[in-house]
């Protein structure tokens, strides 16, 4: 197996040493008296090779070395867990890569990467490492069109013809029936969600196609509007949660019509001005540095590569794709419009809006997870006290994503400010390249170490 370079930096530069076989990247800051961050690590473990990830058994963690840390680290603790917890799952769940990343009170305090991006050439995972966030690009989506709402260029109640005419006018039951942009965003709009669901890789022998791994480019996110839009609704709108990403491209064409300007030249307008660089639309065709490889398994467990897809169909709905440190920064962005931040990129009333459960949506909890509703463009957990046996949850938001390939979380967990320090709480960005991978559990755990460990250092 060919040797890889182990990457960290410090406040002050770059430093690189190689490992043999190593294919962890991380970012440790560590704070001392005088503020300043360092960063240290020694060498990594050895993750699996990429003849073992293809092979239909899981990689085994062996007796992998554990990196040294800086004891006087106020992380150090919380890392070391951090880093088991994400090991494990990645073990259990046969993973390819997996990278991570940690914000408390608005600064990176973790960040790492682990395995390998692209199997078949060991290309490591690294904090640079660019993977398909799917339907995280439904948070970024509604905070563009959050703008468009505070400046009156969208009527979150209007009806969806009031933007797009061309949309016909739905009816149910035999009545007819309006479908607003806040009914989109919440889910309630009565919009199926994919045909053929996502779950299974297409095989060549099957005669359709599953619209989750459709190839066909779109020109226009009016034209994507042909996979649904002569399609009768499931429930009647505002009455009944359904998960719809294609109603998302629905919300696109009315961001355009309201704005006037292009969905893509929207995201853009909005990606510069949070710094996200590189979170970009997943266009097959750009050439992306960083960017990741997606696997998944066949039905003999063994890995492959996923299909090649055209994400012109979903482009607001699971388009996008990102780095966690992206991904970290915008959860801060929003968190500091909750908490009240001057000039922040949203009100705070506004953000309030988004992350308050809408009716309809609070869903049973499923093993290990909290209860949880749907706001406009987030899952929201609301807080709970222990009773009967239930542990107590915290408030938190969080969306996560599944693409062809891949599957990500962005969870915020915000804590009560002290002081002038905002935005206050954590946030955890966790991508992986390979589809269907549940990382809810993983990320509030992340979450709980980060929190835990910032108390005992006050």
């Amino acid at each position: 197996m060919a040797s890889f370079g182990r990457h960290w930096w410090v406040a002050t530069g770059a430093v690189g040493g190689f490992s043999a076989g190593a294919a962890v990247s991380v970012l440790l800051l560590r704070q001392q008296p005088d503020q300043t961050a360092t960063a240290a690590a020694a060498e990594a473990a050895a993750p699996a090779s990429p003849e073992q990830l293809i092979s239909s058994e899981r990689p085994s963690l062996g007796d992998a070395r554990k990196p040294a840390l800086p004891r006087t680290s106020l992380y150090e603790g919380a890392v070391r867990a951090s880093r088991e917890l994400v090991s494990l799952t990645k073990e259990e769940m046969g993973i390819p890569g997996v990278c991570v990343a940690v914000n408390v009170n608005g600064k990176t305090v973790w960040t790492e990467g682990f395995g390998y991006s692209d199997v078949e050439n060991g290309v490591p995972c690294t904090p640079k490492t660019v993977m398909r966030i799917a339907s995280i690009s439904k948070s970024l989506t509604m905070a563009a069109l959050a703008k468009l709402w505070e400046s009156g260029l969208v009527d979150l109640d209007q009806t969806v013809q009031h933007y797009v005419p061309k949309f016909p006018k739905k009816t149910f039951q035999g009545e007819p029936v309006d479908i607003t942009t806040r009914l989109l965003v919440s889910h309630l709009a009565g919009i199926r969600h994919w045909k053929g669901g996502e779950e299974k890789n297409p095989s060549a022998e099957e005669p359709v196609t599953p619209e989750f791994y459709m190839n066909t480019r779109f020109k226009t996110v009016e034209e994507a509007l042909s996979i649904f839009e002569n399609d009768e609704l499931l429930h009647k709108p505002g009455t009944k949660y359904l998960y719809s990403s294609p109603a998302w491209t629905l919300v696109s064409a009315i961001m355009e019509k309201g704005a006037q300007v292009s969905y893509r030249q929207l995201m853009i307008n909005m990606c510069n001005q949070l710094g996200l660089t590189h979170t970009k639309m997943d266009e097959n065709e750009w050439l992306v540095p960083n960017r990741a490889r997606y696997y998944s398994r066949n039905k003999n467990g063994k890995l492959v590569n996923s299909p090649c897809v055209d994400n012109s169909c979903k482009w607001a709905g699971g388009g996008f794709q990102s780095t966690v440190g992206d991904l970290v920064k915008f959860g801060d962005a929003m968190l500091y419009c909750y908490q009240g931040g001057p000039g922040g990129y949203l009100k705070r009333e506004t953000i309030e809006a988004l992350w308050t459960i809408s009716p309809h949506t609070v869903q049973e909890p499923k093993a290990l997870a909290p209860t949880s509703g749907y706001g406009l463009g987030w899952v929201v957990t609301p807080p709970l006290s222990k009773c009967g046996g239930v542990e107590p949850q915290a408030f938190s938001v969080n969306h996560t994503g599944g693409a062809v390939g891949a599957s990500s979380i962005l969870l915020i967990v915000p804590q009560e400010p002290t002081g002038q320090e905002i935005p206050t709480g954590v946030t955890v960005a966790i991508t992986v390249n390979m589809q269907a991978i549940g990382l809810t559990r993983l990320a509030r755990d992340i979450a709980a170490q980060f929190w835990a460990a910032r108390c005992k250092g006050l």
